[in-house]
C-alpha cells in the first residue's frame, strides 16, 4: 500500500445530517400536492424547505475546514457518548477520565485513516497536540490580526496572540480540535489549517 492510499480519509461531509432524509421525504410529499392540484400553497413550502436545505449545505460545505470540522465533531460527539453511557453502565459514572478522552481520541482518528496501525494513530495525536502546545500558528495568527484589526488596536497583536496561546497550552478541551487542524492540514494544506484556526479564535468552528 503506498502513501497516499494509506492516508484516504474516511469522513463524508454529511455526517450527520440525518435531516436530509425527511428533507428528502417531505419533498416528495409537497410534490404530490402540487401534482394533486393545490400547486400554490405546496410549491410556496417546497421553495422555502429546498432555501433552508441549501442554507446549510452552503453553511457546511462552504469550505474545505467546514467539510472535515463538523463531521469529525459529530463523529467525536458520538464516541463520547458512547464512552459515558458504558461508564454509567459498567462502573456508575457519568464522569470520563484523562485515559477514556486518549482512547476516544485515538478511536475517532482510526475510523478516519482505516489502514493505520496503532502507533500510526498515536503518532498523529501526539503530533496534532504538540503543535497546539509549541504554538506552531503564532505566525500565523500574528499576520491574521495585523490584517484584520483596526489601527488603534494592533498594539494589541502580541497581547492578543499570548492570549491565544495560553488558551491552546493550558485548555484539554481543544484536543479534539488539534487534532481536526491536523486532519485539515495534511487533506488541504497548511493554508486551510490558518483558516480553521483563525475560525476557532473567532468562534465559528464550535
Amino acid at each position: 500500500m503506498n502513501q497516499r492510499q494509506k492516508n484516504i480519509l474516511n469522513l463524508s461531509p454529511f455526517e450527520g445530517m440525518y435531516d436530509l432524509k425527511w428533507v428528502l421525504i417531505i419533498s416528495i410529499f409537497f410534490l404530490l400536492g402540487i401534482a394533486l392540484g393545490y400547486p400554490v400553497i405546496f410549491t410556496v413550502l417546497l421553495v422555502i424547505l429546498l432555501l433552508f436545505v441549501c442554507i446549510r449545505l452552503v453553511y457546511r460545505l462552504g469550505s474545505p475546514w467546514r467539510r472535515i470540522h463538523y463531521s469529525l465533531i459529530h463523529r467525536y460527539v458520538y464516541a463520547e457518548g458512547f464512552y459515558v453511557g458504558v461508564k454509567i453502565r459498567e462502573e456508575d459514572k457519568e464522569k470520563l477520565s484523562k485515559e477514556d478522552f486518549e482512547i476516544i481520541f485515538k478511536e475517532v482518528v482510526g475510523s478516519i485513516y482505516q489502514s493505520w496501525n496503532k502507533e500510526d494513530i498515536t503518532n498523529f495525536v501526539n503530533e496534532a497536540c504538540d503543535k497546539f502546545r509549541n504554538f506552531s500558528d503564532k505566525n500565523n495568527l500574528e499576520r491574521w490580526l495585523e490584517k484584520n484589526l483596526q489601527n488603534k488596536e494592533k498594539k494589541n497583536i502580541k497581547d492578543a496572540v499570548l492570549e491565544a496561546k495560553k488558551l491552546f497550552q493550558k485548555n484539554e478541551g481543544f484536543v479534539i480540535q488539534a487534532i481536526i487542524a491536523n486532519v485539515i492540514e495534511k487533506r488541504y494544506g497548511i493554508k486551510e489549517r490558518e483558516k480553521y484556526i483563525q475560525a476557532i479564535l473567532r468562534g465559528s468552528a464550535s
